[in-house]
């Protein structure tokens, strides 16, 4: 530990014994715990910026070969004057070691006794808590990758308010965690699907998927926010405000239904034009052709006599 030297870790000045009892001396800091800090609301993007922190210590500790092994948010502090700090390596493990581990073989009835007994963080090289283990550690392996998988635990509860796993035992732990089975991701959430998408991958149960580094995993958390390459999936609007999108679609609907206005408009205008023509043309035939009266009153009646009877009456002499 005092070969690290990081604003982002706490500071050890000694380890020693006395009266028979470890100690370490470190740093005071005057603050809280995350877990204390994280009880009162916070917004995503703060919670980002203090685990970015917190993830930089974790940076440094891998630069001096030394994985955690044990990140929560018991083992991270933040100070009043706004700085994070990692504490408590003492599980802590040089990779060197944790390599020699990994070969080992897996015994998988010893970590049944060991998960029934419920001594993970007591003894032995299974160690660490439970809740925020990467599924190898439950193996007793693990390597700075482990860190990645416990750092986007924290995250994911810091973000959503819970554990990304369910279980209520170690076992139920070990199985979830191993078998990469993710509760469903929080529907009502402010936070970019962007960073679900690198939560995702930090917490894939085979290591080989994580990120090649705890330094890669923050770059990807910075991008994945600075893009904006994520909506959240619901958006609280004021009252009396619409989104750009819906203001284009009303006018485009607004548009296509004056538009369809005027063509009825101008169709009907020219149906009662073509109507009057022809309405006049056939009063106009009506008017040329000869009328014939039907009625008494308006007959005149011509009484016209037969030639013969007008010769006869001129060829008889007149009587005296």
């Amino acid at each position: 530990m005092s070969r690290i030297n990081h604003p982002n870790v706490a500071t050890v000045y000694d380890v020693g014994e006395a009266d028979g009892r470890g100690y370490i001396a470190m740093e005071l800091v005057r603050g809280q715990t995350l877990r204390q800090w994280l009880r009162s609301d916070r917004a995503w993007t703060d919670v980002l910026t203090t685990l970015g922190q917190a993830g930089q210590g974790l940076v440094a500790a891998h630069a001096a070969s030394l994985v955690h092994r044990d990140f929560k948010p018991d083992n991270v502090l933040v100070g009043e004057d706004g700085r994070v700090r990692v504490v408590d390596f003492g599980l802590a493990k040089h990779h060197t070691e944790l390599c020699e581990a990994s070969g080992a073989a897996f015994d998988r009835q010893a970590l049944a006794r060991e998960l029934a007994d419920g001594g993970i963080t007591r003894t032995g090289s299974l160690m660490g808590t439970p809740a925020y283990m990467a599924p190898e550690q439950f193996r007793g392996q693990g390597d700075a990758r482990s860190d990645q998988f416990g750092f986007s635990v924290v995250l994911y509860e810091a973000l959503y308010g819970r554990l990304p796993f369910a279980g209520q035992t170690a076992e139920d732990l070990y199985d979830a965690t191993s078998r990469g089975r993710l509760r469903p991701w929080p529907k009502d959430t402010e936070v970019p699907i962007g960073v679900r998408a690198v939560l995702h991958r930090g917490l894939s149960p085979d290591p080989n998927d994580r990120f090649e580094s705890m330094d890669a995993l923050l770059t990807a958390l910075r991008e994945a926010v600075s893009r904006g390459d994520s909506v959240p999936k619901r958006r609280h609007r004021t009252k009396g405000t619409r989104s750009w999108r819906w203001k284009i679609v009303g006018g485009a609907t607004g548009l296509l239904l004056a538009l369809g206005s005027a063509a009825v408009q101008s169709g009907s205008e020219r149906e009662q034009t073509t109507a009057a023509k022809s309405s006049a043309s056939d009063a106009a035939k009506a008017a040329a052709k000869p009328k014939r009266a039907s009625s008494k009153d308006d007959t005149v009646h011509t009484a016209v006599a037969p030639r013969s009877s007008l010769k006869l009456r001129a060829r008889r002499p007149a009587q005296s």
